[in-house]
């Protein structure tokens, strides 16, 4: 499936994600939507830190509809075949002809541009370059899959950390900082013990209501 926008970078240029993000939505101006396959294809010229940047940003902030577990598939899509060491990223075909509004791109790229920012500013590219490469890319595969399974609950207040750890593995594939590796395997490993306290909270929860009504769940 290919897109018809237009390259979002020069060859050897070296622009911020932040940029790129900006740059994507000047592009979008004169569409009402796009598919998530013309998307990743797209983004695909601007590497993999992007793509899984822009899938994750929607999520971090409350949206209508099932984004939630759309884009939470997409990205598990996206980071079993980093596992593998995939040279170009594919999406399944009933994930790549979904529709995604304009206005919602926009939306999530003007909220997470200054902020990025913010983060970028603490970015140093070359940094533990052990860390770095398609060797890394594969090293987060496993935790990223882990995160997407987190996004696609629809578990309250659950996905700020996940988002954040996709983030930094995002920016430490476009800046090449192996300390955003370390930070981001970090951050998994506290969105995934805050996503099973929710759960464990969402269960207890459940017991309360039923108590007060008379009912108990079956055991």
């Amino acid at each position: 499936m290919k897109s018809n926008l237009g390259p979002m970078m020069k060859p050897c240029e070296r622009i911020s994600a932040s940029q790129q993000l900006l740059s994507l939505s000047i592009e979008l101006e004169q569409r009402s939507a796009i598919t998530l396959g013309e998307l990743l294809d797209h983004l695909g010229r601007a590497g993999v830190g992007l793509t899984v940047l822009l899938l994750a940003l929607p999520v971090m902030f409350p949206v209508p509809g099932p984004w939630g577990i759309i884009l939470g598939a997409c990205l598990a899509a996206l980071s079993v075949q980093l596992i593998f060491g995939a040279s170009k990223l594919r999406l399944p075909g009933w994930l790549g002809k979904r529709n995604v509004p304009i206005e919602l791109l926009k939306a999530v790229i003007k909220r997470s541009v200054p902020w990025l920012r913010w983060i970028e500013a603490h970015i140093r590219p070359g940094r533990l370059n052990a860390l770095n490469g398609r060797g890394a890319q594969a090293l987060v595969g496993l935790p990223m899959v882990l995160l997407s399974v987190a996004l696609a609950l629809p578990l309250p207040l659950g996905n700020f950390l996940p988002v954040l750890a996709f983030i930094m593995f995002a920016l430490a594939f476009l800046e090449r900082d192996g300390l955003a590796v370390i930070i981001g395997l970090v951050l998994t490993v506290l969105a995934l013990i805050w996503t099973g306290i929710l759960i464990v909270l969402g269960v207890e929860i459940v017991d309360i209501l039923l108590s007060w009504v008379g009912l108990a769940r079956p055991a």
